[in-house]
């Protein structure tokens, strides 16, 4: 995991495509975001913003991996409905099926998608 800082971002983070997750000082997860630019948008959580303000000093690690940005929405949607991080807010549902959480597919290309996606998250380590 890396530090929240931006010391620690500029080192570490990649300006790429990809899942982030943010950890309170007890590793609880409590956000998880996309974006298309890992770096940039770390950096931006950094700096002063009124509606974070609130939550922000709660944000003490970062964990990421880098995700193609056709499957950012979808690789989201599944680890906000699957580990339910507190500060997400949005119920989001879509065709899938991992774990408990079961929606059904509709076409092949889906399936496809939502495999890759299920490969992805078992071999991915909180």
């Amino acid at each position: 995991m890396i530090k929240f800082n931006r010391e620690d971002i500029k080192k570490y983070i990649p300006k790429k495509s990809g899942i982030y997750m943010f950890y309170s000082k007890d590793y609880e997860l409590i956000y998880i975001g996309k974006s298309e630019n890992l770096y940039d948008r770390m950096i931006y959580h950094t700096g002063y913003h009124e509606h974070l303000e609130s939550v922000k000093h709660n944000f003490v690690y970062i964990n990421y991996f880098i995700c193609n940005k056709d499957l950012l929405e979808q690789t989201e949607i599944m680890l906000i409905n699957t580990l339910k991080p507190m500060l997400n807010r949005k119920d989001i549902n879509y065709n899938c099926e991992y774990g408990n959480v079961k929606y059904y597919r509709e076409t092949e290309w889906e399936k496809e998608l939502h495999q890759r996606l299920d490969k992805t998250i078992e071999n991915f380590y909180l």
